[in-house]
């Protein structure tokens, strides 16, 4: 079976209820990246699990893509909610969001290209034990239980709205 395209899964797992909440409380709370958690589940779900050496890869992709293009852009993005000096930026903000969706889009197909050359088929059923070893992996890289508040609950609810709810492909 070959695995989706890493955007197409990651689309259909963020449209599904409870999906947003928990991924961006995963990143703004506990510092985990969502494209990256996202990888971690589609990479696990659809491939053997990644080495220490994959996930340290994925890890620096996202890092270096994240700091240079998404991260500013979020932060226009945000700072355009509230208006800047009361100018009311709602057209310009919507086409930041745009920017930070494709600039989104664009990491997510390094780390397909990526996955492709790097990660290996899987010869076994344990979707879920994969995924979940994938994320568990890049939460302890990240240090994100010396968060206040993480519980390995929410890795749980990854799990449960991508592996365990048959998201296709």
């Amino acid at each position: 079976m070959t695995a989706p395209s890493l955007w197409d899964w990651s689309s259909g797992v963020y449209a599904r209820p409870g999906a947003q909440r928990t991924l961006l409380t995963l990143q703004d709370a506990h510092g985990l990246n969502v494209n990256l958690i996202l990888w971690c589940a589609w990479a696990g779900a659809h491939h053997a699990e990644p080495d220490g050496a994959a996930l340290k890869t994925a890890m620096a992709i996202t890092a270096e893509w994240d700091s240079a293009v998404v991260a500013p852009l979020r932060a226009v993005r945000r700072a355009l909610k509230s208006g800047v000096a009361g100018i009311a930026a709602e057209h310009l903000r919507a086409e930041v969001k745009a920017a930070e969706l494709a600039a989104e889009r664009a990491l997510l197909a390094r780390l397909d290209a990526f996955s492709q050359g790097a990660l290996l088929p899987s010869h076994d059923a344990d979707r879920a034990g994969r995924a979940r070893r994938t994320l568990a992996a890049y939460a302890r890289a990240a240090r994100a239980a010396q968060s206040p508040g993480f519980s390995i609950s929410l890795l749980e609810e990854v799990i449960r709205l991508t592996v365990d709810s048959s998201v296709e492909g």
